[in-house]
């Protein structure tokens, strides 16, 4: 006789109905009292990394920022941007929504492939960051010939 899946979890399954009905009980008891689930929290900065030739570019939107507030480096295939995004004051802090995210961000990605470290270069015009790199020179395989005496 095979084991099926099914038969397993066949004597819970009112179980698992019951916990959906209560989490969708308490989930609408909350909503209809003014709470809202919160948004997941978004990765900052939002980043796109592609190939082009013979390059790696990366472009992170970072509005709000001065170039001197962003940091850059890279450790062999690790590329990391580092910085610190301010808050805007805002009188008396009075906020009606606030989705703008603040505060020291951090992310590092590991590159698709081995580049240049001394072709690195980076721009940042209107809030947009992008970073090139060359790919490094591919290693050739070399052919040792054996000798014989």
């Amino acid at each position: 006789m095979a084991f099926e899946p099914e038969d397993f979890f066949a004597p819970w399954e009112s179980v698992f109905r019951e916990a959906e009905r209560l989490y969708d009980e308490v989930t609408r008891f909350f909503e209809d009292a003014g709470f809202r689930r919160p948004r997941t929290r978004r990765t900052f900065p939002p980043v796109n990394i592609w190939s082009m030739g013979d390059q790696i570019v990366l472009s992170a939107e970072l509005p709000g920022m001065k170039a001197e507030e962003i940091d850059i480096s890279l450790n062999g295939r690790m590329l990391t941007i580092r910085g610190e995004r301010k808050r805007e004051p805002v009188e008396e802090d009075r906020f009606h929504r606030r989705e703008r995210i603040f505060g020291n961000f951090h992310r590092s990605f590991q590159l698709p492939v081995e580049v240049d470290a001394d072709s690195v270069q980076a721009e940042y015009i209107n809030g947009v960051l992008t970073v090139w790199a060359t790919k490094a020179p591919e290693e050739k395989t070399r052919r040792i010939e054996v000798k014989t005496s």
